[in-house]
């Protein structure tokens, strides 16, 4: 046996590893933990640099989108948040590199030598290439209209979506002339920069999905000429590490800004929707009781140890404790009350006509000169507020007179008070609503003893042109009820101003874009709006009988950076026109505060006399001149999950964006362009406003209201052929959207008898 062997007993079978063996096994596992740790560093010097890049870029497109120091704080957080993100990516990608075969390493996949560019190659190549896209813009605009339509999206997607077409095209054109991979990340800011209104729009309550997908773009398409720099720089590698530590402490430092102040959280998400998302993750961590709602970060639980306490919770009378953390405790409440009504009343007919998504200052020489000319004749009330920027609510709540918290939180529906419709119909009205409104509640057909909506499905795509076959109809049936000698309710809605916008051939150029189309579209609705105007007037009509013409909403046109009105509060979308012409109606303009929702009451008292309980009132002692304050708002902001609240007082405007845990205080006489938050500079009137909003939503929302709602709502079904009308047009919208089970009931309903 040989001496130093590691064998016992001299057989080779029970050799044990010599002690260099062992040291040489162990050798080769640090050698290969050492080939694994540095293929790991190797991949993070690939991906790092374009992680840092794109975290930059988005800081400098947040900096040129919302200048100023909202626009500062805000890049810094939106762009450290998003960091947050590039780090998981980073992560993943790094442990993806990491685990790849030893044949796979860094090296292979790192960038080949590249010869120094010219000087003049970049700059040319770039602008030739935004050129070109800005020349292929208009195909690619038809081309979008004629894609994007066909699913059933709205007209945001078809500019965002020509934009996308024409860069797509000059980047293509500028890779090929060498421009390089990076040229991509600039056209990816590029488009975000020039289809930013458009964006904000087709990406609402999306806008985390859009941040993403941008990001990913710039990391991928940066990422090569971020490492070449960084190898080419002098200290390279040590920028890219205090960049790399830069994006965490940005946003753990902006996180406790975040929830310091109140103004600077509304800045940030205004500022930069897509941070709400972000904040609402984190601060959905931080919920201790469940209910939805956090007490940190901004959060508006006023107590984060009860789940029966939250922001959306109802107010249970008499508890002692403030349960909707808005208004305090609501010691007592009480059925509301009518007041006494006229006896020997005539009975006077009515007209009501609304027009969608009407902005109050569309009502102008050259834009509505039909109806600028029947108002002259009447009253227009140049500072009406509508109750919610959501035709179903707004509607609901002027046909019934009530806010629209008091038939629905958003989500549940506790039955709704007796509406115009029902009220002139127990009186014995005839009543009749025309309307081309596709998916129409049906409670806001209440009480119609002949609705026509053989109009709504032309705007079932949102792109229907109505207005001519609207007003045929609304001539046609008021020439009929005018004959019948019978009093009657008559409800007529012209929707073509709401999106899409639409060109109108042969209407003024109003100038280009959405905002040249949406006038157009007015002043077409106007123009036909004129012949229904027309045929009352030349009837006599008036002498006897009211005319009552407002919208259901207004309409933002590029305020804000948004397009539209069921997301937003703005003035833009919350003021409305407002016009009465009639029977003990004096003709001027009127400049006192008013809510369209005190046409219910204004309705009732001229055409039967009653004086009904409602949160509005009439307007009849306005148009006196007995009642010269401004009146209160309220409105709400509930649509695709979100949750605002609004109250207006004096000159002074508070909005609640309660999922977003933000406030906005601002002085709209003074500031209507809403710009300056003083929310945090003026507590007194945040405060005062905040006890009369609460107020409003401890009145509709608490326990005995509740119960009272639910009793009175099986005395009152609908038409049953109305809610399958309406139940099929959710389903074949529903199936439109790819949802097999929608389709399947569809069919199902098709076969039955």
């Amino acid at each position: 046996m040989q001496i130093g062997s590691g064998c016992i007993g001299g057989t080779l079978d029970v050799c044990a590893p010599s002690p260099a063996a062992t040291w040489s096994s162990a050798i080769d596992v640090d050698v290969n933990l050492a080939r694994v740790i540095r293929r790991i560093a190797d991949s993070a010097l690939w991906l790092l640099p374009g992680a840092v890049a794109a975290w930059a870029t988005l800081l400098g497109f947040q900096l040129l989108t919302a200048p100023g120091r909202w626009g500062v704080l805000a890049a810094g957080f939106a762009a450290g948040t998003l960091a947050g993100l590039t780090l998981v990516l980073l992560a993943l990608t790094t442990l993806i590199v990491a685990a790849q075969p030893a044949r796979w390493s860094a090296a292979r996949v790192a960038p080949a030598a590249v010869a120094p560019a010219p000087a003049w190659r970049w700059p040319a190549v770039v602008a030739g290439a935004l050129a070109l896209a800005l020349l292929l813009h208009w195909p690619a605009h038809r081309i979008a209209e004629a894609l994007v339509p066909a699913l059933d999206t709205r007209s945001s997607f078809v500019s965002g979506s020509g934009w996308a077409l024409a860069l797509l095209a000059g980047v293509a054109a500028g890779t090929a002339l060498g421009g390089g991979a990076s040229l991509w990340a600039i056209a990816l800011v590029a488009w975000r920069l020039i289809a930013r209104a458009d964006l904000g729009v087709a990406f609402a309550h999306r806008e985390m999905w859009l941040e993403l997908a941008t990001l990913v773009g710039l990391f991928v398409t940066l990422a090569p000429a971020a490492r070449r720099l960084v190898a080419r720089a002098p200290h390279g590698r040590r920028v890219l590490a205090v960049a790399a530590g830069a994006m965490p402490v940005t946003l753990t430092l902006l996180l406790g800004l975040l929830g310091a102040r109140q103004v600077d959280r509304a800045a940030f998400v205004a500022s930069f929707p897509g941070v709400a998302p972000y904040v609402s993750i984190a601060r959905g961590a931080l919920d201790f009781d469940g209910d939805g709602y956090a007490a940190v970060l901004g959060g508006m639980d006023c107590d984060d140890t009860d789940p029966e306490v939250s922001p959306s919770a109802y107010e249970q009378v008499g508890n002692g404790r403030d349960d909707n953390c808005i208004g305090g405790d609501l010691a007592s409440w009480a059925p509301p009350a009518e007041g006494p009504a006229q006896t020997g009343a005539p009975r006077r007919s009515v007209v009501l006509i609304t027009v969608d998504a009407l902005r109050a200052d569309m009502l102008a020489p050259g834009q509505m000169d039909q109806l600028l000319a029947f108002a002259a004749g009447g009253a227009n009330f140049s500072r009406a507020y509508a109750p919610a920027c959501f035709t179903d609510f707004a509607l609901r709540a002027v046909m019934t007179g009530h806010l629209p918290m008091d038939f629905s939180d958003g989500s549940l529906f506790f039955g709704q008070e007796p509406s115009l419709a029902e009220r002139f119909a127990d009186a014995g009205y005839a009543t009749v609503a025309i309307h081309s409104i596709w998916l129409l509640n049906p409670y806001a057909l209440q009480g119609f003893a002949d609705v026509d909506d053989s109009l709504a499905v032309r705007n079932r795509g949102f792109r229907g042109q109505t207005a001519a076959a609207t007003s045929d109809k609304a001539v046609a049936a008021f020439t009929r009820l005018r004959a019948g000698g019978q009093p009657f309710f008559l409800w007529v809605h012209y929707f073509d101003p709401h999106s899409d916008y639409v060109a109108v051939a042969g209407a003024p150029d109003f100038g280009p874009g959405a905002r040249g189309r949406y006038r157009q579209e007015v002043w077409s609705t106007d123009r036909e709006l004129g012949r229904l105007l027309e045929t009352i007037v030349a009837s006599g009509f008036l002498d006897d009988n009211l005319v009552a013409v407002t919208a259901d909403h207004g309409e933002l046109l590029g305020e804000h950076e948004h397009f539209g009105h069921a997301h937003w509060v703005a003035e833009q979308a919350l003021r409305v026109p407002l016009v009465l012409r009639g029977h003990g109606v004096p003709a001027g303009g009127i400049d006192v505060r008013v809510r369209s929702i005190d046409l219910f009451a204004t309705l009732l008292e001229h055409g039967l006399g009653v004086t009904p309980a409602a949160d509005g009132a009439s307007l009849f002692p306005v148009l006196a001149g007995s009642e010269r304050a401004d009146r209160d708002v309220i409105a709400v902001g509930e649509y695709a999950g979100e949750f605002m609240r609004v109250a207006i007082s004096g000159g002074w405007k508070l909005v609640q964006d309660v999922r977003g845990n933000s406030e906005y205080l601002y002085r709209v006489d003074e500031d209507p362009g809403e710009v300056e938050n003083l929310v945090d500079r003026q507590p007194a009137e945040a405060a005062r406003l905040r006890q009369l909003m609460g107020a409003a939503w401890d009145r509709a929302l608490n326990d005995l209201a509740l119960t009272r709602k639910i009793q009175r709502l099986g005395n009152r079904e609908l038409d049953e052929q109305r809610m399958r009308n309406w139940s099929r047009q959710v389903l074949q919208n529903s199936c439109a959207h790819g949802q097999a089970a929608a389709c399947d009931q569809l069919r199902a309903l098709e076969v039955q008898p």
